[in-house]
């Protein structure tokens, strides 16, 4: 070539995207462009000299050493990707592809090189790959797989958890929907396909849980979920969704399920003992304070067994000290209001006067002394019980004035006599 020729070829090489270099037939370098010398930082002569071997990294050595001395003996072009040490020190990864030029006998004269720097896209890819490894990690460790179904083609796209899930060996690969819906259990074969027509019709999320039947005869659990994917025109082209194996989680709801079962079914067996057992020892003790076993006092203790279960007043009489409370406490316990409050009042002791007040209560002012607000022993023995001791004791007219107070009520005068009510104190009212 003239020096002109040169000089195009020199400009033609230089602007290449690329490091160009041309070699001798046993791989000397002969020339080089621009964006070499730049990248490595060294003249032609000083490239000459050095060979390029030294600037390829150590672990990627032995692989373009193999490379080119294949292509050197075999004189067939070459390609390999490597990495190569820029001046600066930092190494970014390079295809390097390689053809020989032959002369008129055919044997090989020089080979031309180009590098092209592929750096980023090596780096995207290697992003790539670890995104996929760590999604197909999560998958494992959640025990779901990814699915995409193009509705138009047919076309199935699993991820190697769903084989690993439906138990297909790796050979094996599910290409249609159909091939998922045959390894659905019978039972809930048809439900999942008209389920998942519904949504493709609907233009909604898919979402079924199911049991699918292993190859072995096991049984396992799926929730399977998916979204639609629409074209410009809003018509469904493709399902998108994720199936998790929730076998363990269903097995442990049914085990809590019977464990529940037999909670609720100890809980009403121990109650059922309970009440036979407080039955029992009501039997045995309801009358520990009662002590004798003469006819007499034996047919009062039946009577208080009649007496106990209504809601009624009960009139008991009897001298003074014969035990009218104890009988009347008996009573009580005996009742359905033995859990709430036993009230007594010994209406002998109270001044006739008060005798209204203290048994209905009254406000702050209604009478000359009463300085705050009382509430009545009937109030405080509602929904319980109360007993009137010594009621034979209240004069007349006070007797008199307490029933009309208390309608209802049934108060007797007699001596040595005392009432028992079974009412509510919310149907007394003091009207004093």
């Amino acid at each position: 070539m003239n020096d002109s020729a040169d000089e195009s070829f020199r400009l033609i090489v230089d602007t290449i995207p690329g490091l160009v270099a041309v070699m001798t037939a046993d791989g000397g370098v002969e020339y080089v462009n621009r964006r070499v010398l730049d990248y490595f930082g060294r003249t032609l002569e000083e490239l000459k000299r050095w060979g390029t071997t030294d600037a390829v990294h150590p672990d990627d050595l032995p692989r373009a050493i193999a490379a080119w001395r294949s292509s050197i003996e075999t004189g067939t072009p070459y390609e390999f990707e490597h990495r190569l040490r820029r001046a600066d020190g930092v190494y970014r990864w390079f295809i390097s592809r390689g053809l020989p030029l032959r002369d008129a006998e055919g044997r090989i004269v020089r080979w031309y090189n180009l590098l092209m720097d592929i750096h980023e896209h090596k780096e995207t890819e290697e992003k790539f790959r670890r995104t996929h490894a760590d999604l197909l990690e999560a998958q494992r460790l959640s025990r779901s797989g990814s699915w995409r179904h193009n509705v138009l083609t047919g076309a199935l796209m699993l991820s190697p958890e769903v084989l690993r899930i439906r138990n297909v060996p790796s050979h094996e690969y599910l290409s249609t929907i159909e091939d998922l819906y045959a390894g659905i259990h019978p039972e809930d074969r048809s439900r999942v396909r008209l389920t998942y027509d519904r949504a493709q019709l609907q233009k909604r999320e898919f979402d079924a849980e199911y049991r699918v039947l292993l190859q072995d005869g096991t049984i396992k659990h799926l929730h399977t979920i998916g979204h639609p994917v629409l074209n410009e025109m809003g018509e469904v082209v493709e399902y998108v969704g994720t199936g998790i194996d929730v076998t363990e989680q269903h097995h442990a709801t049914v085990k809590l399920e019977e464990a529940f079962e037999e909670i609720k079914r100890l809980k009403d067996r121990l109650q059922d003992e309970n009440l036979v057992l407080r039955e029992e020892i009501d039997h045995v003790f309801m009358f520990d304070d009662i002590v004798g076993s003469s006819p007499v006092l034996q047919s009062v203790l039946s009577s208080i067994v009649k007496v106990a279960p209504t809601d009624t007043t009960i009139l008991i009489s009897g001298e003074t000290g014969t035990g009218k409370e104890l009988i009347a406490r008996a009573i009580h316990k005996r009742s359905r209001r033995s859990d709430q409050a036993f009230v007594g009042i010994n209406c002998a002791a109270i001044p006739p006067a008060l005798i209204a007040s203290e048994l209905f209560g009254h406000e702050k002012g209604a009478f000359t002394g009463a300085v705050q607000q009382r509430r009545g022993r009937f109030e405080l023995a509602h929904s319980g019980t109360i007993f009137l001791d010594e009621i034979g004791e209240v004069p007349v007219e006070n007797a008199t004035r307490v029933a009309e107070s208390a309608p209802g009520t049934s108060i007797r005068k007699s001596r040595g006599q005392s009432s028992y009510p079974g009412r509510r104190s919310d149907h007394c009212r003091n009207k004093s």
